[in-house]
């Protein structure tokens, strides 16, 4: 007897036999609850995660924004955009534009 057919005796199977196919059980509800646990736990920690990149980067571009509003309220030519537009400093533009604005305004900005 060879050593393959002496593995095969042993192991109670023939050659020819085929192996009995694995059947799946169910799983207990509470193994599926806490993989559906630590599965939301993950979702909500990469959702923090993703959150707080975004914060950061808000507050990066934030930052930049305010840096390049100062740097055009250092330059002279646009004093214009300053303060908010009156109808004596230029009654012609004043009634021209709708909604006037200045950078002092929606920047939060002081000199």
């Amino acid at each position: 007897m060879s050593q393959a057919e002496a593995t095969n005796t042993i192991s109670g199977l023939i050659p020819s036999q085929k192996q009995p196919r694995c059947v799946q059980l169910p799983r207990a509800p509470e193994a599926v609850a806490a993989e559906e646990e630590a599965q939301q736990a993950k979702r909500e920690q990469h959702v923090r995660e993703e959150y707080s990149r975004d914060v950061r980067a808000v507050t990066e571009l934030r930052r930049y924004l305010r840096k390049i509003v100062a740097s055009l309220i250092a330059k002279s030519k646009y004093t214009d955009f300053l303060y908010p537009m009156s109808p004596e400093d230029n009654p012609e533009a004043y009634y021209k534009v709708q909604e006037p604005t200045c950078m002092m305004q929606h920047h939060g900005i002081s000199l």
